[in-house]
């Protein structure tokens, strides 16, 4: 059951045991009869793409990558990484430290476990 279905049901149950107005009900109706949001992925194609890159060569960079390397390695630019590299980072599968001038990234312990399997549709 889905926390969409559960919080239905406790509304549900809560407005058979109380007095609710008119004007509530048929919104929670219209609220039940309504598609869920598709929840966005935690990870995009692209960000399983640099975690897969990132698992491959992890020993080869010592777990600390540029965009720019990310970028050569998966034929792209470092600006279209370091894009991709937000999410990673505020969802804690990868870290981001200044080194200079650069940036470097590692991959974190999140970053190896995750499934990064992207299902098409």
């Amino acid at each position: 059951m889905t926390n969409r279905e559960k919080f239905i049901e406790w509304v549900a149950i809560k407005m058979e045991n109380e007095e609710v107005e008119q004007e509530v009900r048929e919104y929670f109706e219209k609220f039940k009869e309504s598609k869920p949001k598709k929840e966005a992925p935690l990870i995009t194609e692209k960000g399983a793409e640099i975690i897969c890159y990132m698992r491959a060569e992890k020993d080869n960079f010592d777990n600390a990558f540029t965009a720019k390397v990310i970028g050569e390695g998966l034929d792209v630019s470092g600006r279209s990484i370091s894009g991709s590299m937000r999410k990673l980072v505020a969802n804690g599968f990868v870290t981001k430290e200044k080194d200079g001038e650069a940036y470097v990234y590692s991959i974190t312990p999140e970053g190896e476990a995750v499934d990064v399997t992207i299902e098409k549709e």
